[in-house]
């Protein structure tokens, strides 16, 4: 959206003085004060009519923002602003959150487009948003300004609460019949499935429970049935908000990051997730199940914004319905 020019400091004062010339041009009668005036207040209206021209192809926007990130890291809120004149003056590009803060810069453009980012300090747990940055386009002598805002849309993530102490990676685990250590093999969410018909080769790390003896005699070469496991429709993932649940707050956070954790893997699979407490109460408001990019957007903005609940005494949690 582009506001109307407006003259900046430098032009408020070319103004005054074009004003003053004509005054005291007329009780003095200086001769070259009429075309004195008549140039300065020329300048503006030039640069109001420039800065206007030049800000009517400039449209800028946010890119995409991290699901999450954790307090006392610092976030760089990437922004692209395309339609700029590469000999153009200089932008001034302002970002502004949720929370009433604003950070900017001032750059030139080497080219029709411009991609930067703004390194943004994170310090508080819960949701933080952005809104479409700002530019301010000005004209080469600097008399006028227009202000080019970008797609008002928010751009929301969560901020949690660092770790205290680095988790087990649940998708590492050790191959069978070797120790533990570096011989491990990534694996992903495990559900229960069907053998195929169609025994195929051995492969490292099959499970030899799966070894189909007839057709490893037959051939020669040990052949195995594969798991194969359709992913179920709904992902149940609880979170127990009861305080004498937790030691400590910190107890408390590093469940909350372990659900955001099983979050992320779950919808990166294409899974749908229930996210409850204890009770079987929706965790925040939205969607009844999450799904897709935003979805997780939606999910780890409420793990965020979650709360232990002290009032809480029940120990259930209704998810019967979900396929876990």
């Amino acid at each position: 959206m582009n506001r109307l020019p407006t003259p900046t400091g430098r032009g408020w004062a070319t103004l005054a003085v074009a004003v003053v010339l004509l005054f005291v041009g007329a009780l003095v009668g200086i001769p070259l004060a009429r075309p004195a005036a008549a140039l300065a207040f020329g300048s503006v209206v030039l640069g109001l009519g420039f800065s206007w021209w030049r800000s009517r192809r400039i449209q800028p926007a946010l890119q995409s923002l991290p699901g999450r990130v954790v307090v006392g890291s610092t976030l760089r809120v990437p922004i692209r602003i395309s339609g700029v004149s590469a000999d153009g003056g200089p932008l001034r590009i302002l970002v502004r959150d949720d929370r009433g803060t604003a950070r900017g810069l001032v750059t030139r453009a080497l080219d029709d487009s411009l991609e930067l980012t703004i390194p943004w300090p994170i310090r508080e747990r819960g949701s933080q948003s952005w809104r479409g940055p700002s530019v301010t386009v000005r004209d080469p002598f600097g008399f006028a300004q227009t202000r080019v805002t970008g797609n008002d849309e928010a751009h929301s993530i969560a901020v949690l609460n660092p770790r205290r102490e680095r988790l087990v990676d649940l998708g590492s685990v050790p191959v069978s019949g070797q120790s533990s250590g570096s011989d491990v093999v990534r694996t992903r969410l495990v559900y229960a499935g069907e053998l195929t018909p169609e025994p195929r080769e051995y492969r490292p790390g099959d499970d030899l429970r799966h070894v189909h003896w007839p057709a490893t005699a037959r051939l020669g070469d040990p052949m195995v049935r594969v798991e194969e496991s359709p992913p179920p429709a709904v992902v149940g993932l609880v979170l127990d908000r009861r305080v004498a649940s937790y030691s400590d707050d910190d107890d408390f956070e590093a469940a909350v990051q372990s659900c955001a954790d099983v979050l992320e893997q779950a919808v990166a699979e294409g899974h749908s997730v229930r996210l409850r407490d204890q009770l079987g109460r929706p965790v925040g408001p939205g969607r009844a199940e999450l799904s897709g990019r935003d979805g997780l957007n939606a999910g780890l903005v409420s793990l965020a914004l979650v709360q232990p609940d002290a009032d809480a005494e029940a120990v259930r949690a209704d998810v019967t319905d979900a396929d876990t």
